[in-house]
């Protein structure tokens, strides 16, 4: 199968999870690909939402996102730069690897950025047991291309909008979680205010957002990434009791950021 082939693939996809499985499964199917990995991320660094099929243990995956990340020199290096690294030492790779807890394979590593004009979205990072040829990695990289259109057409973004840049951290807590369909009870809860602060957050939100009800600001709000990806942008950086959850879609494996 072709690059445009794969392109129509995943034109045919409507969110982050499903275009990024079209990846992993082209990848390893159609190009033998050993492992792919594909990880949204905020402005921060965080990662937001990811898709693997790569061989690591749910106790990595969970580490990664609740902190390990900011030690990955491959991550700095692509939000410092925005290129990819794709042609890495495999011995280098592996001990930055293995130091970090990956149990797997021995792989050489092709690692690219998703990029959007704010900067780096996310990153796909494809690990092959046989090093990638000049062919495979201009292939990956094409693809990886096509992914971070496709995302640009799905507004799928992590830049940060004109409203929430006029926002409090705790009125973004607030909108954020208004925009998933929280009740005013619930966002009280899970940020620990009382209800009645809660309703003034609600009134300044409005003010400032020029907008009359929660369903006008979901709208305002609506589609700026993963819905999960935004209450957890929205929130800054996981803490180690944040929520992040696994869950399986065949051979796939996703990880995402609740809360």
């Amino acid at each position: 199968m072709s690059v445009p082939e794969i392109a129509c693939r995943l034109a045919r996809t409507a969110d982050f999870v499903a275009a990024a499985g079209v990846v992993c499964r082209a990848t390893r199917e159609l190009l033998g690909v050993h492992q792919t990995c594909i990880t949204l991320h905020a402005p921060s660094g965080q990662p937001l939402l990811g898709v693997d099929d790569t061989h690591v243990t749910d106790e990595h995956r969970l580490a990664y996102f609740h902190g390990m990340w900011r030690d990955d020199p491959y991550l700095a290096a692509m939000r410092t730069h925005q290129v990819g690294l794709e042609a890495l030492d495999r011995e280098e790779l592996m001990r930055v690897s293995r130091e970090h807890g990956y149990s797997g394979d021995d792989v050489h590593g092709c690692f690219v950025p998703l990029l959007e004009p704010a900067g780096l979205l996310g990153v796909a990072r494809f690990g092959n047991v046989a090093p990638f040829g000049d062919d495979l990695r201009r292939m990956l990289v094409a693809i990886t291309t096509h992914l971070s259109v496709h995302l640009a057409r799905l507004d799928i973004t992590n830049a940060e909008s004109h409203l929430l840049a006029r926002l409090t951290n705790r009125q973004r807590e607030v909108a954020a979680l208004a925009a998933r369909g929280c009740t005013n009870v619930e966002i009280a809860e899970l940020l620990e205010m009382s209800e009645n602060t809660v309703k003034k957050h609600l009134k300044d939100i409005y003010e400032r957002a020029g907008v009359d009800s929660r369903t006008e600001l979901a709208n305002r709000l609506a589609r700026r990434g993963p819905r999960d990806a935004v209450i957890a942008a929205a929130r800054g950086e996981a803490s180690e009791e944040a929520e992040v959850t696994v869950e399986r879609d065949g051979e796939l494996t996703i990880t995402r950021l609740v809360r």
